[in-house]
């Protein structure tokens, strides 16, 4: 299970900040409205309290991002998607990296903490979802060239995630 959990957590951290060929502005994530992410800090308490509006911000990102990449009807919506899901999660990396070194205990937790099942369970759905999206998409445009790109440089950035 604790392996299972870390996989999960490691996974869900590559794929968070998918991007969608969608205005700026309509986006969640990173450029999220700071009401919403105090609205989100708002709703819980307890020792892991601010990681909950990552999570969720997170999750929120996924599922856009399912949405877009699902109705990508060619390789350069794809490749376009995954270029700026890139440097999303580019950005995202100096937030993941201030929160696991705040909670170091949280990488080697066999499951997560109970006031942050909520989340990971809209993690796990929304990565699901993104998953289905993921592999459709790559089954259609997978051997597009820049498609390739785009997925090699998404693969480096995710990899300095897991670092």
């Amino acid at each position: 299970m604790k392996k299972l959990w870390m996989v999960s957590l490691l996974c869900v951290l590559a794929l968070v900040a998918v991007a969608c060929g969608e205005k700026e502005a309509e986006k969640p994530g990173i450029g999220a409205p700071a009401a919403k992410v105090e609205k989100a800090a708002g709703d819980m308490t307890g020792k892991y309290a601010e990681i909950q509006p990552a999570l969720s911000e997170q999750a929120d990102l996924m599922e856009a991002s399912a949405d877009s990449l699902g109705k990508a009807t060619s390789a350069k919506e794809v490749a376009d998607a995954l270029t700026v899901l890139a440097g999303k999660q580019e950005k995202l990396m100096a937030t993941m990296k201030a929160l696991s070194e705040k909670f170091p205990e949280m990488k080697t937790m066999a499951e997560p903490p109970a006031e942050l099942k909520p989340v990971m369970e809209k993690m796990a759905q929304a990565g699901a979802k993104f998953g289905q999206a993921m592999s459709t998409v790559m089954q259609k445009y997978g051997s597009d060239p820049m498609v390739q790109e785009a997925v090699k440089k998404f693969q480096e950035i995710s990899s300095k995630m897991q670092e």
